[in-house]
């Protein structure tokens, strides 16, 4: 669909045409939400804009902080109680994964509510969603640990094998079973391979 020109408006900061919706309403009407009242400068521009001068004036943060303590403290009680968790994870699990709460669940309960590696449930609570990062798409749940084990390990199933026979011949030396070859570097006996697991 083609937008018409009085669907559209040009960022004073950065020049691009853009649908009504990227602008924020000005603060006085927002409850009557007209769009003639919109800002001229786009949310990108504006949220670029404040972050810029929040890290030129680190200083004043803290002094806000410092001086509203309860008031920070209060509305973060008011957002637990209206479901700020569960909105939050909602918003997260969408924006990252493509997945609604209800697709999570399902995809745990495919799971049996536990870890797709480890088979163990989370002690900390929730499955970390583990996903390609080269195509985006979603493998399965994971506890956070394995979840960080295969993020240090880049997504690699050489550097998970090279670890995995790293570990086979720690505990082959621990033990006293290692095997040495025509070189003298450890071999390990063809029991001990790792089958890949497709």
């Amino acid at each position: 669909m083609d937008l018409t020109a009085d669907m559209l408006r040009t960022c004073k900061k950065c020049g691009v045409d853009k649908p009504l919706d990227q602008f924020r309403l000005a603060k006085s009407v927002q409850k009557g939400k007209t769009y003639y009242c919109r800002l001229y400068t786009c949310k990108i521009c504006i949220n670029k804009q404040h972050k810029e001068w929040r890290e030129r004036n680190p200083e004043y943060q803290r002094a806000w902080q410092q001086k509203n303590i309860q008031r920070q403290a209060e509305y973060h009680q008011r957002w637990v109680n209206q479901g700020g968790k569960v909105i939050r994870l909602r918003y997260k699990l969408k924006s990252l994964y493509g997945l609604s709460i209800e697709e999570y669940v399902e995809l745990s309960n495919k799971q049996g509510g536990v870890c797709a590696i480890y088979r163990q449930s989370e002690p900390k609570g929730r499955l970390c969603v583990d996903h390609d990062h080269q195509t985006g798409q979603v493998r399965g749940l994971l506890c956070q640990q394995c979840n960080k084990a295969l993020g240090a390990l880049r997504d690699s199933i050489e550097n998970c094998l090279a670890a995995a026979k790293y570990l086979r011949e720690a505990v082959m030396l621990r033990d006293g079973n290692n095997v040495r070859g025509v070189r003298g570097s450890l071999r390990e006996p063809d029991s001990l391979c790792l089958p890949l697991v497709a």
